[in-house]
């Protein structure tokens, strides 16, 4: 019988051979590669839902504080930023509609035929015709938009579809 002391023992490997540590890479990488488009798209998504509700808010808050404080306030969009006159109307305006809250732009551009809405202290607005807003991100194909609809001011979100604002089912 061949008795071994400890120290003749063969050692015990541990961690990873460099092939098992390339192999884990290599899959580690395809994945990601695959998964890149479906993320940034609902990245993309997510973003310009985002932008959409932050206008929502916006106006609503605005056409409130018109009924509430019983003047005229009005806001203008341009450049992405929403700017409030007079600008105690609400104290978040001046901020850009694609801002994240987190400290990071969200990278949605906002366009459309709404450049700027009064509220009245009796809920109505001017312009007299309806305005419209586009959300829309390069990582996605669906552009989003609110219209706000005269004389009272009704805020409807929605898609854009055939170049139509289309509303959602869920707003």
């Amino acid at each position: 019988m061949d008795l071994q002391t400890p120290a003749s023992r063969a050692q015990i490997q541990s961690g990873f051979t460099v092939v098992e540590t390339l192999t884990a890479l290599t899959i580690s990488t395809i994945l990601a590669a695959v998964s890149f488009p479906s993320m940034a798209g609902m990245w993309g998504d997510y973003a310009t839902r985002l932008a959409q509700t932050n206008a929502q808010a916006q106006l609503m808050i605005l056409k409130r504080e018109a009924q509430r404080t019983n003047r005229t306030c009005q806001v203008t969009f341009a450049n992405n930023l929403a700017t409030a006159n007079p600008p105690d109307c609400l104290v978040s305006m001046g901020r850009s509609l694609s801002d994240s809250g987190m400290g990071f732009d969200l990278g949605v551009t906002v366009s459309g035929s709404l450049a700027s809405v009064t509220f009245s202290p009796v809920a109505t607005t001017t312009p007299s015709s309806n305005g419209t807003l586009r959300f829309s991100h390069a990582w996605t194909n669906t552009t989003r938009c609110l219209v706000l609809s005269q004389p009272l001011g009704v805020i409807r979100l929605g898609t854009i579809q055939q170049n139509t604002c289309v509303k959602d089912g869920g707003s």
